[in-house]
């Protein structure tokens, strides 16, 4: 299960790609609850903050203001 097993060797190669020392933050835009549902559940248990929007105007707002 990557949660147990890969976890902190994902998380540390995802530091190295941003390039700091800072949890990796991943926006992440759909619709459906229960793809939310499981994408939250590997990126939180790979070590990044992440954020979920549900439209596309959602999308445009969140990366025009982080």
């Amino acid at each position: 299960m990557i949660c147990e097993s890969e976890s902190d060797v994902m998380a540390s190669a995802a530091r190295k790609i941003v390039g700091t020392s800072l949890r990796p933050r991943v926006l992440v835009s759909e619709d459906q609850d229960d793809v939310l549902a499981a994408i939250g559940l590997l990126l939180k248990c790979n070590g990044y903050d992440f954020e979920f929007v549900k439209s596309p105007a959602e999308t445009l707002n969140a990366l025009n203001t982080r």
